[in-house]
């Protein structure tokens, strides 16, 4: 990974400075940061200079389709050790299903994902609560 420390940027800089024909570098190095730095600041928690706080949101965030072709027959939800049990067959978080991962298992809930930032839902439709 490269880390563009302050004494690269300056170099880049006074680099370009010194050129007569500039654009095709100041493309070069637009194309560097987006490609080099973005993903630095990402992997560090930070938001994306080069984007709007709702066009980041945009991009990261997931829909998630339901999915009606499944039902859930049963489920036992405790943080760390849920299981569901879908079209007869129970699964745990991990688990695959008709082709998606379990992701999670909440509640009301199960969410599968097809690992291209798509996300599936299968509803509860009847819930009968035992317990606490």
């Amino acid at each position: 990974m490269i880390l563009l420390r302050p004494a690269w940027l300056r170099r880049i800089l006074l680099a370009l400075s010194a050129k007569e024909n500039k654009l095709p570098d100041i493309i070069f190095a637009a194309a560097f940061l987006a490609f080099m730095v973005c993903p630095v600041f990402m992997a560090r928690g930070m938001r994306n200079p080069f984007l709007t706080p709702a066009e980041e949101e945009a991009l990261t965030a997931t829909t998630r389709e339901v999915i009606d072709y499944m039902k859930i027959n049963g489920l036992f939800y405790a943080p760390g050790r849920s299981y569901a049990v879908v079209d007869g067959r129970m699964i745990r978080e991990g688990e695959a299903v008709d082709g998606l991962t379990v992701i999670e298992i909440n509640p009301g809930a199960v969410v599968l994902s097809d690992g291209y930032n798509h996300e599936f839902i299968i509803k509860v439709k009847n819930v009968i609560s035992v317990g606490g």
